[in-house]
């Protein structure tokens, strides 16, 4: 969510943007927690919006170097929908692209299996 308000000072600001928030999360199903919040003056938040961070991104390549698996396991990885595999953020005309903070996620909680599966009889 990103929202603005016009204050005429940082306490007036403050107590706006926390009406708005809770507010808005009244109407939103289910629970929510708000987990950080970042304030910024007018002429901040348009220096951000035009000059936007760089995403640390990593292709299928880069996936399977942080992942410790070749590159054709990413495809396999990612069609498991038990494993719940990052989603890409672009799919170029050369393959995925990834964050590498979401593959970083994903190897913290992947429970790896080593060896083949047994064959079914």
């Amino acid at each position: 969510m990103q929202l603005t308000v016009h204050a005429d000072d940082l306490p007036a600001a403050t107590a706006a943007a926390t009406e708005a928030v809770a507010a808005a999360f009244s109407e939103w199903p289910g629970t929510s927690t708000v987990v950080g919040a970042e304030v910024l003056r007018a002429d901040e938040a348009a220096h951000l919006a035009a000059h936007p961070a760089p995403l640390d991104l990593v292709d299928d390549t880069g996936a399977a170097k942080l992942l410790g698996v070749q590159r054709p396991r990413i495809a396999e990885l990612a069609a498991t929908p038990s494993l719940d595999f990052p989603r890409p953020v672009a799919s170029l005309t050369r393959g995925r692209v990834f964050t590498r903070a979401s593959i970083e996620a994903f190897n913290s909680r992947w429970e790896r299996r080593t060896g083949r599966p047994p064959k079914n009889a």
